[in-house]
C-alpha cells in the first residue's frame, strides 16, 4: 500500500521504482546529542536499515578537523577513517576562537551541509537531515518548495520545536538496532519507517 502510494504520487512505474534518498549527517550537532543520550550511533548500521527500503544514492558525513596539534585530532583521524567505509567524508577545519584567554572551538557545518543538499537535491526524491538543529528549517522551505520530500533523525535530547513541525524520526526509538557495539537483527527496516512517515495520508509527522 505504502509502495503504491509512493509510485502513484511520483508518477512512477512500480517495476522501476526505488525512492532515491540523500543522507546528510551534521557531525557536530550529533555529537553532542549523542553525549546527552549517553550511547553513540553506527553509521554503518544506519545507512544499512535505510537501504532495505530506500535507494540510498549518497551518503555525506559533515565535519569540521581539529587542526594536529590538537589532542583531539587523533581520535578524529580514526573516527573518520571508519566512517570513510560508510559515508562521503566531507570536512572543513575546526575553528579556533580566543576569549577571555580560553580557546573556544567552533565546528558548525550547517552552511556545509545545507549547499551540500541544494547541489544534489535534482536526483534525489528524498533528504534525510541527520540533526535536530533549527538551522535547517529553511532548507526544508526550499527543498519543500521544489516539490521534494524531506525528514529529519535526531535524538530525543537535541531535537528543537521547529523541527518537529514538519516530519521527523527519533533515533532513540531504534537504539537497539543502530547503537555502536551493540548487536541487533531489525525486525522492521528504518527505510520503511522513513517512507511511511513521509508518504501517509493525514498529519502525521513522526514515529
Amino acid at each position: 500500500k505504502t509502495i503504491t502510494m509512493i509510485t502513484k504520487k511520483l508518477k512512477l512505474s512500480k517495476k522501476n521504482f526505488k525512492v532515491r534518498a540523500g543522507v546528510f549527517l551534521d557531525d557536530a550537532n550529533l555529537f553532542y546529542a549523542q553525549k546527552k543520550a549517553g550511547w553513540r550511533i553506527d553509521f554503518g548500521k544506519l545507512i544499512k536499515l535505510l537501504k532495505g527500503e530506500v535507494n540510498v544514492v549518497l551518503s555525506h558525513h559533515n565535519i569540521a578537523v581539529p587542526a594536529k596539534w590538537d589532542e583531539a585530532f587523533g581520535r578524529t583521524d580514526k573516527y573518520l577513517k571508519n566512517l570513510g567505509e560508510v559515508s562521503l567524508v566531507k570536512t572543513k577545519p575546526l575553528k579556533y576562537i580566543r576569549s577571555s584567554g580560553h580557546i573556544i572551538k567552533k565546528g558548525d557545518v550547517d552552511l556545509e551541509l545545507a549547499l551540500d543538499v541544494v547541489r544534489n537535491l535534482e536526483k534525489l526524491d528524498v533528504v534525510v537531515i541527520l540533526s535536530g538543529d533549527s538551522d535547517y528549517v529553511e532548507l526544508r522551505k526550499f527543498v519543500l518548495e521544489r516539490n521534494k520530500k524531506i525528514i529529519f533523525m535526531a535524538f530525543r535530547e537535541n531535537i528543537s520545536w521547529e523541527i518537529k513541525e514538519g516530519k521527523y524520526l527519533i533515533l532513540n526509538n531504534l537504539k537497539e538496532y543502530i547503537q555502536l557495539s551493540e548487536k541487533k537483527t531489525p525486525r522492521y527496516y528504518t527505510g520503511r519507517l522513513l517512507l511511511d512517515i513521509l508518504y501517509q495520508k493525514g498529519r502525521k509527522k513522526s514515529i
